[in-house]
């Protein structure tokens, strides 16, 4: 050990006292030193940013004449396209299988072969993008490599790692969200075209841009408002309940999100008290803590983040605050109590969401939790 320290101190010395005469000295001190591989193989010409513009074509496509859907995606000249017209069908969120548009794929190298797959989902409730691949991952028993990279809500990516037919396959897929519609694409490497095809791969995916995006919601929305104190938009799938706006000065509702057997799977409760109204705002938080433990029944567990809430300008303080909680029922589970207390010169606000925890139901945790943020940005 002393004697590799010994020698490395020495050949840095070397470095600093030794004068370089050629170009061909600091690139042997590169080559000792770096990772990086190069390909030098006919076969996978393209390896970086000038042989990819070289070799590639602008492919452009409106599916189904619809302009949400409209996208352009740069692919190599030599891969065979396969254009998919499938009749367009409303697919629930929770199903496996997406309707195609395009399906692509290179030349045959070595019995192996890059797929390159371009499908469309209908959106029926809020969810975020990097949510929904992490729900797509789940659902079709995929690994995620790494973390999703989150452009915006409504355009994540991911590395997959999966079992097909006994082969590894390592994809790389962009979800790209626009009002009720979503396009996926997926660019599936077997793993003897990894390392050879991983510049490729991402370069075609994040080439994608979808030509009509807009930053609407998946949901028509509703709207409610706390007289003059506050107004609200919320999904059409979610309901008001229990409204109570006879004293103006201490106003509360609440919304709920249902399945389709009856059950409860999102609530999210507003109260908003008047300044300096005897409904002091301490007591409203006592009463709220009340309310967990006795009429929820639930015991929160820990604090899981506390930062600023993604509200409008007019309020001049707020919190955003996440909690683990368990269900002290019978058969209860591990829930998430996510609270918000805002406040302008006028009104004092708390809101929380209520949901199952990620990892009892990533599904409807990933849409309450949408709907909430989506909620709070919305907010007057």
């Amino acid at each position: 050990m002393i004697f590799f320290k010994t020698g490395l101190l020495i050949l840095f010395l070397s470095m600093v006292v030794t004068p370089i005469t050629s170009r061909t000295a600091w690139a042997g001190y590169e080559n000792m030193f770096s990772n990086k591989q190069q390909i030098n193989d006919p076969r996978f010409p393209i390896q970086d940013e000038e042989s990819f513009k070289k070799n590639t074509n602008i492919f452009h496509k409106l599916p189904f004449n619809d302009t949400k859907l409209e996208f352009s995606i740069m692919l190599p000249k030599d891969w065979i396209i396969e254009n998919i017209n499938h009749r367009k069908t409303s697919i629930n969120l929770n199903q496996r299988f997406l309707g195609d548009i395009v399906f692509s794929k290179s030349r045959i190298i070595n019995a192996s072969q890059a797929t390159l797959s371009i499908q469309f989902i209908s959106l029926e409730r809020e969810i975020s993008a990097e949510n929904w691949l992490k729900n797509y991952a789940n659902m079709n028993n995929y690994s995620i490599n790494g973390k999703v990279d989150t452009i915006s809500n409504k355009r994540a990516s991911a590395y997959f790692v999966f079992i097909d037919n006994g082969q590894i396959i390592n994809s790389y897929a962009t979800m790209q969200m626009n009002r009720n519609v979503a396009i996926m694409m997926q660019l599936k490497l077997p793993i003897a075209l990894k390392e050879p095809m991983k510049f490729l791969q991402k370069s075609i995916i994040d080439s994608f841009v979808l030509i009509m995006a807009t930053d609407d919601p998946v949901e028509n929305q509703k709207s409610f408002s706390f007289h003059n104190a506050m107004r609200l938009s919320y999904p059409e799938s979610w309901d008001i309940h229990y409204p109570n706006l006879n004293d103006i000065n201490n106003m509360s509702a609440q919304i709920h999100s249902v399945t389709k057997a009856g059950k409860i799977e999102g609530l999210i409760r507003f109260i908003v008290v008047r300044r300096g109204h005897q409904a002091k705002l301490k007591d409203q938080v006592s009463k709220l803590k009340e309310y967990f433990d006795e009429f929820l029944m639930l015991d929160i567990k820990s604090l899981v983040s506390s930062d600023t809430a993604p509200v409008y300008d007019r309020f001049l303080f707020s919190r955003y605050e996440v909690y683990k909680a368990f269900s002290k029922k019978k058969g209860g589970n591990e829930k998430e109590i996510r609270f918000v207390m805002l406040g302008d010169k006028e009104w004092h606000i708390l809101i929380f969401l209520l949901a199952p925890s990620e990892e009892v139901d990533l599904s409807s945790w990933s849409r309450d939790v949408q709907t909430f943020d989506l909620i709070l940005k919305n907010l007057r």
